[in-house]
This record gives C-alpha cells, structure tokens and sequence, in this order.
C-alpha cells in the first residue's frame, strides 16, 4: 500500500477543496451525488465499506441513503481516520489486515477517487486485495476523474492534494480491474456540470456514454460472482 500521504491533509481537507469553489461551489454535492448514485444501484446493500474515506466526507450520505446498513470506513492515513471517529459513530480502520481479519466481507465497497492516489505499480494489487473483501454476489464501485474533461485536468493540477497523481481513464482503469480478476459489469461517465439540479442531473442521464464527464464510474464484480 502506498504511504499515508493523507496525513498531512487530515486537518485541513476540507478548506484545501474550498480553495476551489469558485469554480465548482461547494463540494458537498458531488459527495451526496455519488452516494446516490450508489442508492439508485444497490439499495439492498446491508455491508459497505468506504474504501479510502478519508476524513469521513461521504459517510454521511452514506448513512443516509442507507440508513439500515453497516457502513464501514478504511484509510491508511491514521490521521485521517481520527478525524473522521471524531465526526461518526461507524467503525473505522487504518489498518487494512486488522479490516480484513475483523470484518465479514462487504456487499458493496465504495472507492471514490482514491486510484489516482494509489503508486502505477501498486494499483492491481490494491484492487485485487479489494476484491478478495467482497462476497460471493459483492460489487466494487469505483470514481475516477477523467483525464479527458478540462476542467478536471485543471483542478488536480492546482491541488494540493493531487500533487504528482496520475489520472487513469475509464479503458485504463477497466484494464487494471481486469487484471485484478474483476469483471466490469457497468460503466457511465457523470459530473458534466459543477452546479447539480433537476435539470441538469436528467440531462447527465442523457450524457453518460460521452467520454467528456468530469468523473466517471465503473462498477466491477468477481469472476466467483459473475459465474454463478
């Protein structure tokens, strides 16, 4: 696993993205926009895990849109993780053997641009441990940044906390969770505007498959899954 570079933002994540509201308000939207993202797939999961939470910034839509499930918090940065035990009553860990001893395996595990900060190198073998956290019918749904989307390329190259990250398009990353021993079984490109509302949140259901989304998402499940 790649160091906990996390640590040294644990404190001030949130007005590091502040730093760019004039160009995308406020970033609480796209958190809560993700999570329902999520809730419209999967709204039976009963086991999820945040894989790579940070400070804790989607748990609360995570707790709200399901409200009947064990949401499960995981980062490297221990930092991190005790900010965000200050801020929920949900498990947390930074330790992802003690994760993986402690927890059953999860229906659904979130990983929400967390993949660019993971080394070129080390990047199929964190993915192949993800899969081995889920169950037999578990999905992995994962947000990436286009590379290809402007206003993306711009953001993590004046953010701090994208120093030095390489993007990883959606053909890339599907590569990589092939790799894995995953099986991509979705895939939507999504966050085309920085202002959500009903009208432009029907018009990202129009736009999906135009590779021009400030993010993306790919939903993967195992080979024992997909078989079955």
């Amino acid at each position: 696993m790649p160091d906990p570079e996390f640590d040294h933002f644990a404190e001030s994540y949130k007005s590091e993205l502040d730093k760019q509201k004039a160009l995308t308000g406020d970033r609480e939207k796209f958190f809560r926009y993700k999570v329902s993202v999520l809730s419209s797939l999967f709204s039976s999961a009963q086991r999820i895990l945040d894989f790579g939470c940070g400070t804790g910034n989607s748990i609360t839509y995570l707790n709200h849109f399901f409200p009947q499930a064990k949401i499960v918090g995981y980062d490297l940065s221990p930092k991190s993780i005790a900010v965000a035990k200050k801020r929920f009553e949900n498990l947390f860990y930074d330790d992802l053997e003690q994760l993986t001893a402690q927890e059953n395996k999860f229906d659904l595990i979130f990983m929400s641009c967390v993949l660019h900060h993971i080394p070129l190198d080390k990047r199929v073998a964190v993915l192949k441990h993800i899969s081995t956290l889920l169950n037999a019918k578990g999905s992995l749904c994962l947000f990436e940044h286009n590379p290809y989307n402007p206003l993306t390329q711009y953001l993590v190259k004046t953010c701090d906390l994208d120093e030095g990250v390489v993007l990883s398009s959606m053909s890339k990353t599907k590569e990589l969770l092939m790799q894995a021993g995953l099986v991509v079984d979705r895939h939507a490109y999504a966050l085309f505007f920085p202002i959500l509302n009903k009208f432009t949140l029907n018009l990202e259901q129009k736009l999906k498959a135009v590779p021009l989304g400030g993010q993306y998402y790919l939903v993967a499940s195992s080979n024992v899954a997909a078989d079955n």
